[in-house]
Order: C-alpha cells, then structure tokens, then sequence
C-alpha cells in the first residue's frame, strides 16, 4: 500500500506541475514509466491489496476500515462524480 500511495501521489504531481518542475525534481514513477503505465501499476497494486486482505475475511467487519485505506491510497485527489 506505501508503494502504491507513492505512485499515485507521482502520478498526481505530474498532473499539477509543469514538465520542467517534473525534471528537476529527479525520478519518480512518472518519470520512469510514463503517466498511462504508472496509472497501470497503481491499479495493479491496489487490486494485488485487496486480493490480500480477502484473506483475512475470517476477521469479518474489522478488515473494512483497510479496504477502505486501499482505495483512498489509489482514488485520492480524482474527481469521481457522485449522483
């Protein structure tokens, strides 16, 4: 989950800065892969989270609060619509 909360906030950055901002700063997941594949591999992390804490369902309700965790790790600052 701390390597997919650090790709996200890559992607993010790379969304609000300016090229020129993102060469300076050095290498993030952004700079190596690119804005498409990072988004890829967040979304492979974040899926590779949840299929680990389905294992823990024998703990029933007490696992939501990290399922939860996950996705704010993944969807945080994306605008999602809401109806």
């Amino acid at each position: 989950v701390g390597v997919l909360y650090q790709v996200v906030n890559d992607i993010r950055e790379a969304k609000t800065e300016s090229v020129e901002k993102n060469k300076k700063k050095g290498k993030s997941y952004v700079s190596v892969y690119g804005v498409e594949k990072a988004m890829e591999v967040a979304e492979e992390l974040r899926g590779q989270a949840k299929k680990e804490l389905d294992a823990l369902e024998k703990y029933g309700d007490k696992v939501i609060p990290l399922h939860s965790f996950v996705d704010y790790a993944a969807y945080r600052g994306f605008n999602v619509d809401v109806e």
